[in-house]
């Protein structure tokens, strides 16, 4: 569940809601509603984080993702990627940011 969702919609193909997580046959998850949106996860520590984002050969955008300690608020990874292709066809593209230290932190994706 996301921390803090501005812009972003939790959505399926089917269903649509501004807040809380639907599931049914079609793929779930958070869309972005408008550009700049952005969404916070809080990760706990000692916890990989692998982002799956919808690659599509149109409508797409980019994400920049960042891994931020929460204690200090201290950038640890960041990654900016483009999240459209040349393939005729919409497929996951997975974004490893990696694992977390000791103490909590933040998946930020904007």
């Amino acid at each position: 569940r996301a921390g803090s969702a501005l812009g972003f919609m939790a959505a399926t193909s089917s269903l649509q809601a501004n807040v809380g997580n639907f599931c049914d046959k079609a793929k779930w998850g958070w869309a972005a509603a408008r550009v700049g949106a952005r969404i916070a996860f809080v990760v706990p520590g000692a916890a990989r984080i692998l982002v799956a984002a919808l690659c599509s050969y149109e409508g797409m955008g980019e994400v920049h993702a960042e891994v931020v300690r929460e204690a200090d608020g201290e950038v640890l990874r960041r990654q900016h990627v483009n999240l459209t292709w040349a393939h005729r066809s919409s497929q996951h593209c997975y974004i490893d940011m990696g694992t977390t230290g000791a103490g909590a932190h933040q998946l930020l994706l904007r």
